[in-house]
């Protein structure tokens, strides 16, 4: 195998690992919205639905809702950020850019 083929061959396994690692985290993400964020907000009781921010608009989020009293856990917050944005992004549910606030 020449040296070129076996750094492509790095690369794409590298890739795949990193895909595998943030699908992880974004269904981590979704468990702590369940746990964390679901008590208020639902799709009857403040939904996000209409929310379509970027990752640091939700992480101004995340801790105005700390500043209210959510019990938001540190460790937490890397992989709710990445369902977020996933979910609700810019690009998440289809929205192609949609942003409010």
């Amino acid at each position: 195998m020449t040296p070129f083929a076996k750094s492509t061959l790095a690369a794409c396994a590298l890739a795949g690992l990193a895909a595998a690692a943030s699908a992880g985290t974004v269904e981590e993400g979704a468990k702590a919205y369940q746990e964390i964020c679901a008590p208020c907000h639902s799709t009857d009781m403040r939904p996000l639905d209409g929310l379509h921010l970027s990752r640091s608009q939700w992480q101004e989020q995340i801790d105005r809702m700390s500043g209210f009293g959510a019990d938001i856990p540190s460790g937490k917050v890397p992989a709710l950020l990445d369902y977020l944005v996933a979910t609700h992004g810019p690009a998440g549910n289809g929205q192609g850019g949609k942003q409010t606030k």
